[in-house]
């Protein structure tokens, strides 16, 4: 998990902010509030009308704020149950913005100009490159129906998207339930700074004109979502199974 690597360092080069923060009277609650507010409102606005480069900036800039509340928290002598089950919920509401709005655009992308429209443009035009070519098998869905195809990639990625948010979903909440039980749940490929790192990035990418970036981005997203969900399952079993046999 990259997450424990860089995370440590990342916490103590914002300590200092923390502090400040502090001294001005910001509790950890409000960092809290502000960072999801700027990550749901710039979610909302920008991807859906395709500008996934902003989006991204701005989402990425307010996804900070998650560790700066601990910082804050830090630094005012420790935190508070209820910041902890605020800070929780906040990042499930980031998360679903982010993957909600950008399922939405990808519904809707093959019809409004922007972003999607250049997307779907260049999937066509690479559908229409295998329409020319002849002998290519298992093409033929691309040979003989590029339009179809192209807008047949935008509800893969749609389809992608939502995938994303559930097994997010799904993976926070076995770690939650596990450790309600007295279990650990903190195995896996996946947590949520590498899930927003990957999709940011891709959106931006995309937004910038690299139209395929997203697209690779969710299903690689998708596929190691589901693979950290599998072992956070077997994880969770094998804890349980010990302790129901009082092995250490």
């Amino acid at each position: 998990m990259l997450s424990s690597l860089v995370k440590p360092a990342v916490a103590k080069a914002i300590a200092p902010l923390g502090g400040g923060l502090v001294r001005f009277g910001v509790t950890p609650n409000v960092v809290t509030v502000v960072g999801t507010s700027g990550t749901v409102l710039s979610a909302l606005v920008f991807f859906p009308n395709g500008r996934l480069f902003l989006g991204a900036v701005l989402c990425g800039a307010f996804a900070v704020f998650d560790m700066l509340d601990g910082a804050v928290a830090r630094a005012a002598g420790g935190g508070t149950r209820f910041g902890a089950v605020l800070d929780a919920s906040c990042d499930r509401i980031a998360d679903g913005a982010i993957f909600g709005a950008l399922a939405y655009w990808a519904a809707l992308a093959p019809y409004t100009r922007g972003s999607g429209w250049l997307m779907y443009s260049e999937t066509r035009r690479f559908a229409d490159i295998f329409s020319r070519e002849e002998g290519r098998p298992g093409l033929e869905f691309l040979a003989r129906y590029p339009v179809s195809a192209a807008i047949t990639g935008f509800h893969l990625l749609f389809v992608g998207l939502l995938v994303c948010l559930v097994a997010a979903l799904t993976i926070s909440y076995i770690k939650a339930r596990a450790e309600a039980s007295g279990l650990s749940a903190d195995s896996g490929w996946i947590e949520r700074p590498e899930r927003l790192v990957i999709v940011l990035v891709g959106a931006g990418l995309s937004g910038l004109g690299l139209w395929f970036a997203l697209p690779l981005a969710v299903a690689f997203l998708a596929l190691t979502s589901l693979v950290t969900v599998g072992q956070r399952f077997l994880h969770v079993w094998r804890e349980a199974r010990r302790a129901d046999d009082g092995t250490p």
